[in-house]
């Protein structure tokens, strides 16, 4: 299908002069969205921080709307780059898999999170033919980030332990982490953690910015419990505390009892609808209701990593989130943080939170 042409909102200049002034233009904007509420931003705040004219800018522009086009194009141009150079530079050293998967999935995380306010108010903000267009610009760019990996990660298919390497690379890597995350929590969160799975999170890296942050402290967390010498004893105890108490832990983990103060509520008959519907069945040898926050983790992996058929679309991944998770998992994990009994499970409930976080604004962009 041909691609939309752009909106007649854009006086697109010729002259280098008229060009650095229309960049301008597009850059102040960019920076009062990564601040300011759209709504707020003015023509004359925007002109006044290109140091333009409000006549220069219509001369230019025929409206504020008008400026979303460029600003996404001009965003998505600079994230194709650095991608592209990451990975060129990852090539050029020889990297492996690992290092390749890890350049794209840091770089796109990155960039989502340090412009994700303003790709948000884009989002919310653009109408019509200019959110058409937008949309058509933003799925492009994901399927030429995604090819870019794949070209990769073929050429290094020898070190992909799967029966079918080529199966294993067409989930984006950006989903394999975020099923990997979920996929971690669910294990952490369904039973104490063995020693083997303490030692795995002890060698976890985060790498950058909040996330990462978050990711390294778990692992640091884990290694601390090892040095003491106690180890998976004192995990056990300390989940065993937080989970299951003497006669209820200082956590009662469930959908059902977060969102009504009662197990077995409609939160869980709403569940064990879409688990039906999505062909996904509990486990024979469960006791627990299937609304543990262990079980729809590993449910949320599932979906993105194609684990009960197919990778589920985003608009499903979206609505089981927005069902299951959204309502109570972020306030779940908040407690976790500052449960009296959490040790090792702190930095478990910050990941969870933020994975939550993560998460929402991610899915709310998709329509």
């Amino acid at each position: 299908m041909p691609s939309r042409k752009p909106p007649k909102l854009i006086n697109r200049p010729t002259q280098q002069r008229s060009r650095d002034t229309h960049d301008a233009i597009v850059l102040a904007f960019r920076d009062a969205l990564a601040t300011t509420p759209y709504e707020r931003i003015t023509v004359a705040d925007i002109a006044s921080e290109a140091s333009t004219s409000v006549g220069g800018f219509y001369a230019r522009f025929a409206s504020k709307e008008a400026l979303l086009l460029p600003l996404i194009e001009d965003m998505v141009a600079e994230f194709q780059a650095k991608l592209v150079a990451a990975l060129d530079d990852a090539d050029r050293k020889n990297g492996t898999l690992s290092d390749v998967v890890g350049i794209y999935v840091r770089t796109m995380l990155v960039e989502f999170r340090k412009h994700g306010r303003v790709i948000q108010q884009v989002f919310r903000n653009a109408t019509g033919d200019v959110a058409a267009v937008i949309g058509e610009r933003v799925h492009a760019f994901n399927q030429a980030a995604h090819e870019e990996f794949r070209t990769r990660v073929w050429s290094r298919r020898k070190e992909i332990h799967h029966r079918s390497p080529r199966a294993a690379i067409e989930i984006a890597p950006e989903d394999r982490m975020r099923a990997d995350c979920y996929r971690l929590l669910g294990r952490l969160l369904a039973a104490p953690p063995a020693s083997e799975l303490l030692d795995a999170v002890g060698r976890m890296l985060g790498g950058q910015g909040e996330f990462g942050n978050a990711i390294d402290a778990l692992a640091s967390a884990a290694r601390r419990i090892a040095a003491e010498g106690a180890g998976a004893e004192a995990a056990s105890r300390e989940y065993h505390d937080l989970f299951i108490g003497l006669a209820r832990g200082e956590l009662v983990p469930f959908a059902s009892y977060y969102r009504t103060g009662f197990l077995y509520d409609k939160p869980l008959a709403k569940l064990r609808t879409d688990m039906e519907r999505f062909g996904i069945a509990a486990a024979d040898a469960a006791s627990d209701p299937e609304d543990h926050i262990a079980s729809l983790c590993e449910m949320m992996a599932g979906l993105i990593g194609g684990d009960f058929g197919a990778p589920a679309t985003l608009a499903v991944q979206k609505q089981f989130f927005n069902t299951h998770l959204a309502p109570w998992a972020p306030r779940f994990f908040a407690d976790l943080e500052k449960a009296e009994a959490a040790r090792f499970y702190r930095p478990v409930g910050r990941v969870g939170r933020l994975l939550c976080s993560i998460e929402a604004e991610a899915l709310a962009l998709e329509t």
